[in-house]
């Protein structure tokens, strides 16, 4: 576990490089953009490096996508861009067109700035002039002490602002908070993507968190586990998609109550890994 310093990141990478493994996976966080001396190391070393849920669906495979050609050897790419349409139209169908909705950001995280562009894109395209946005950025390792007051800072200076829309599920500890310390629950909806179950609760137990974008979180596993195998095998390494799903008051008690990891979706990337490993 880290807080997002990047010194945490070399230091890991540093220890991993010295441990002399056979694989190296930066799952999620860790920004390969700023490890580019020890993805050089691993590299030298002989030691591939899988970067998995950090760079968009529409990103390039290495050693084109954005901070690759160091050393990273494969992708395991997210649907951010797609996730962040979904919560646009979601909204724009939530409040019949007219919404004044406040994007929380993070410009140092890779699909961060794609992402608001197409939630804006989406507004623009589905909406119009009645849908507006604003947008505040909150750096990641800021994100357990600053959501909260940047959040309530925004609601006190415009009150039209109706939907919180945090880019990631994260920020949703601190969203929820500033909408009941500024007196507006029932007011303002918050919304968010990753489908946390912490989050899916927030959606149960209360009218504040109002949607999620959830992705399958045990499918994701076997996504990363499918490509590391076809990378430790020697085997050509492939594109990869992994799906969301909605959560709202319609559905959320398809994600286990308490809500669990990998509820809600099916299991049919469970179910195709094993028979395509064999072992079904």
């Amino acid at each position: 576990p880290n807080q997002g310093q990047v010194s945490q990141w070399v230091q890991g990478m540093n220890q991993a490089i010295t441990a002399k493994p056979d694989i190296i996976v930066l799952n999620t966080a860790p920004d390969p953009r700023v490890l580019q001396p020890q993805l050089r190391a691993a590299k030298a070393a002989g030691i591939p490096v899988l970067v998995t849920h950090f760079h968009d669906d529409s990103s390039p495979p290495p050693p084109q996508c954005e901070g690759c050609a160091a050393g990273v050897s494969a992708l395991v790419s997210a649907p951010f861009y797609v996730a962040g349409a979904a919560a646009a139209n979601w909204i724009i169908a939530d409040s019949k067109g007219d919404n004044h909705t406040l994007i929380v950001g993070a410009n140092d995280a890779l699909p961060s700035p794609g992402t608001v562009e197409t939630v804006q894109k989406t507004f623009a395209d589905n909406c119009g002039d009645t849908c507006r946005t604003s947008f505040v950025n909150v750096p990641i390792p800021d994100w357990n002490t600053k959501v909260q007051s940047e959040v309530q800072s925004a609601l006190n200076r415009d009150p039209s602002i109706n939907y919180v829309y945090v880019l990631y599920d994260a920020m949703v500890s601190g969203a929820v908070p500033a909408v009941q310390t500024t007196g507006k629950a029932g007011q303002v909806k918050v919304v968010s993507y990753n489908g946390s179950p912490f989050a899916l609760k927030f959606i149960q137990d209360g009218d504040i968190m109002a949607m999620d974008v959830g992705e399958d979180t045990v499918g994701i596993g076997y996504t990363n586990m499918d490509q590391a195998f076809r990378m430790l095998t020697g085997m050509d390494t492939v594109e990869t998609r992994t799906p969301i799903r909605i959560f709202d008051d319609s559905n959320v008690e398809e994600a286990g109550k308490p809500p669990e990891p990998g509820v809600g979706y099916g299991n049919e990337l469970a179910e195709g890994f094993t028979e395509l490993w064999g072992l079904k």
